[in-house]
């Protein structure tokens, strides 16, 4: 097991490494800024692919993938605000298809009751 997980690591750092070299030569590359943004995600380095996906936001505004992913990685960073507007564009979206809308809507479910609650505790 410890071996799979050094291979992992090792394929997983030379991929980052590609994709380091890759948004040099090509900054607003979208495919490489979604991967780049997975591979932070799974470092758990939250604010650079928050980062990251911001910056791809900024370049497809629509792309309904990478809202999900700014609003789980927002979620991981303790802002609940934040994920939760950029679900919403999601399940609003013009653009989004049907199993989009649908994951976005379950989040919205799942961390409503969540706000509630803490709303809740937070008065007195």
């Amino acid at each position: 097991h410890a071996n799979l997980v050094a291979k992992e690591q090792e394929l997983t750092k030379e991929a980052e490494a590609e994709l380091d070299r890759l948004l040099k030569d090509r900054p607003d590359d979208p495919a490489a800024l979604k991967t780049m943004a997975l591979v932070q995600s799974r470092h758990r380095n939250y604010r650079s692919a928050a980062a990251t996906l911001q910056k791809l936001l900024f370049l497809a505004p629509d792309d309904a993938d990478a809202w999900l992913s700014f609003g789980d990685v927002t979620l991981f960073m303790g802002d609940r605000t934040q994920a939760r507007a950029a679900w919403s564009k999601v399940e609003t979206s013009q653009t989004a298809t049907e199993q989009q809308r649908r994951k976005a809507a379950k989040r919205l479910e799942l961390y409503r009751d969540a706000a509630v609650a803490a709303q809740l505790e937070a008065t007195p």
